[in-house]
């Protein structure tokens, strides 16, 4: 999982680590990624499927 982690894009990170650990909104990320917030819930369900795919194997 550590490997599939450090795999992941700088916007992927983003997500993962003030999002989905420190539980921060995805609206208050957008100047920070410097994308909308469309685009970061699209990373955000593609990155749980990564993670859901990496912890299957």
């Amino acid at each position: 999982m550590k490997d599939k982690v450090q795999e992941l894009n700088e916007i992927e990170k983003l997500v993962f680590f003030e999002h989905l650990l420190a539980q921060k909104e995805i609206t208050n990320l957008v100047e920070v990624a410097g994308c909308s917030r469309r685009t970061l819930q699209r990373v955000k369900k593609n990155l749980l499927v990564k993670l859901k795919n990496a912890l299957k194997n």
